[in-house]
């Protein structure tokens, strides 16, 4: 009887920490972006972060263990132009001789609809670290993998980017519109 009992909470305890622990996925860094939307002296300008690196941690059972750590390489950014592409290697904007990489990590999610979630986290560029709070869809694509899409906006400023002269939002807006397409491995 005792074997039995023991047996039996052994095995309730199997699939309880099955159902607690949720999986954890590479981000495939081939398919997943960051881009980015920005005034300049009134004109709409864009561009892109590619490479990302990083783990997602995702139960849809179980939002309280999901979470995320995200690095995203400074020096894969694209603008459209070399030009302003150098710009942003400088000091006063990303100083990647410093700061090589901006950095992600949640600290909550909570449910907010079928496939939305709500994220809070600290991102960090340029040293400087901002508390965040975004709206994340996760879907499935055709191959299988998780997709997690978002739209946000942050403010340059908070993180010294576009410091100096640069720091005139008349000349470039502190807006920032971030959307991301992030893939799992």
């Amino acid at each position: 009887m005792k074997q039995i009992a023991v047996a039996a909470l052994l095995g309730a305890a199997s699939t309880l920490a099955t159902v607690a622990q949720a999986d954890t996925y590479e981000i495939d860094s081939e398919n997943s972006i960051v881009e980015f939307q920005y005034k300049q002296m009134g004109v709409n300008m864009k561009g892109n972060f590619a490479n990302l690196q990083g783990t997602i941690t995702f139960d849809q059972e179980a939002p309280d263990a999901m979470g995320a750590v995200i690095e995203l390489p400074l020096d894969t950014v694209d603008t459209g132009t070399d030009e302003a592409d150098e710009e942003l290697i400088k000091p006063e904007w990303f100083d990647m001789a410093n700061h090589p990489t901006a950095t992600f990590e949640t600290s909550a999610v909570s449910p907010a609809g079928d496939d939305d979630y709500t994220v809070k986290g600290v991102l960090q560029i340029k040293g400087e670290t901002q508390a965040l709070e975004f709206p994340v869809t996760v879907q499935q694509d055709d191959a299988g993998r998780l997709v997690f899409e978002t739209e946000f906006e942050i403010d340059r400023g908070d993180f010294d980017v576009g410091s100096g002269s640069w720091s005139d939002p008349s000349i470039v807006s502190n807006e920032v519109k971030v959307k991301a397409h992030i893939v799992s491995k």
